[in-house]
């Protein structure tokens, strides 16, 4: 699909070039200047359309009660929610699949890479393995870590964070609040080439075969 729209946008730039050598051939000098204004405007145009729509990033709920992702103009990152008909339960020191109700689709330019919110320090839920590629169009799953040693609870039944003590000790977290955030990161070019050893160990590195441990090494 990359491969035929780069061959559409070379073609495309072949016949603009091939329109303004033929109005400057051809056509007098007020009607050439006119018609080659014309295509640059149409290509400029052409240009903005395209960078817009690979900045829109389309979200579907699939679920009941799921929430699109959301954040203020001033934040770096949007939240992101569960989406759960009953109560999960996360138990010490193991990690849970949280269902977001969510699917998405956006260009190929971008990656989505979930991180902990602040609150998250306050419930020792720590949020594992996220990253959303361009190409995946299932449901996005939260892989959330109890790092403590009681049970942590998501439920649609509260609406701040909990912490019930005695002889059921848990934290329950509510719902309804942004279980974690993710940022949009731009995915760089680059260019995976197959060498010999002898080119990488000849390589100049101020480290250079030093092994784990060695950077701070004198």
């Amino acid at each position: 699909m990359k491969t035929n729209r780069k061959v559409k946008d070379i073609v495309i730039l072949i016949i603009q070039f091939i329109i303004i050598t033929l109005a400057v051939i051809f056509l007098p000098q007020n009607l050439a200047t006119v018609a080659i204004m014309g295509v640059l405007i149409w290509v400029f145009a052409r240009v903005i359309l395209q960078e817009r729509k690979e900045r829109i990033f389309s979200f579907a709920k699939i679920r009941e009660g799921a929430k699109i992702p959301t954040k203020r103009e001033e934040d770096g990152c949007y939240d992101l929610f569960p989406c759960i008909s009953e109560d999960i339960v996360i138990q010490p020191f193991t990690n849970v699949l949280v269902p977001t109700g969510i699917v998405s689709t956006f260009s190929s330019r971008y990656r989505i890479a979930f991180r902990e919110r602040g609150s998250n320090t306050k419930t020792n839920a720590l949020i594992l393995a996220g990253q959303i590629d361009s190409g995946y169009r299932n449901e996005h799953f939260i892989s959330v870590y109890n790092g403590n040693t009681i049970p942590l609870v998501i439920s649609n039944n509260v609406r701040e964070i909990q912490r019930t003590k005695g002889t059921k000790d848990k934290i329950t977290i509510p719902s309804s609040k942004a279980l974690c955030q993710f940022a949009i990161e731009e995915v760089p070019h680059v260019y995976i080439k197959e060498v010999l050893y002898d080119e990488v160990a000849e390589s100049k590195s101020e480290r250079g075969m030093g092994k784990l441990g060695s950077t701070d090494k004198k």
